[in-house]
């Protein structure tokens, strides 16, 4: 099987870093491209490669990304951060390639800790209680 180019974002953070530790475990032939917002970052150096981007909320973000995956030969986009999973999904017609990541309706419910609580409640899944302040 061919080698494998995986996209993984938020490596300055523990989510990301633990993605990047558990794809290396695997006997597959993958090469991550880490994305971070940070210079200097102990993720950044867990990588085959690096790019500095800006936060998922900044108007330059998906067409920094767009130019990473198709630099990079991109085969599946794996975000770590709740910001990053919904900018991602809603413009994922964009991409030519997969990203591991909710429909754009179901991120965006998880931006918000009192509509995410909401929505378990609905749907009988337990999760902390919350209250509007």
């Amino acid at each position: 099987m061919a080698a494998k180019n995986v996209l993984v974002t938020g490596i300055g953070g523990n989510v990301g870093q633990g993605i990047i530790r558990n794809i290396r475990s695997l006997p597959y032939d993958i090469r991550i491209v880490g994305t971070n917002i940070a210079d200097f970052s102990s993720g950044n150096y867990l990588c085959d490669a690096f790019y500095k981007l800006p936060y998922a909320y900044d108007d330059g973000f998906i067409a920094s990304m767009m130019e990473v995956v198709e630099k990079e030969k991109i085969d599946l986009i794996i975000p770590s951060t709740d910001y990053e999973v919904y900018y991602l999904a809603a413009n994922k017609n964009k991409f030519s390639c997969p990203i591991a990541a909710s429909d754009e309706a179901i991120a965006l419910i998880y931006l918000d800790k009192y509509e995410t609580w909401k929505h378990h409640k609905k749907h009988g899944i337990a999760f902390a209680e919350s209250v509007l302040p």
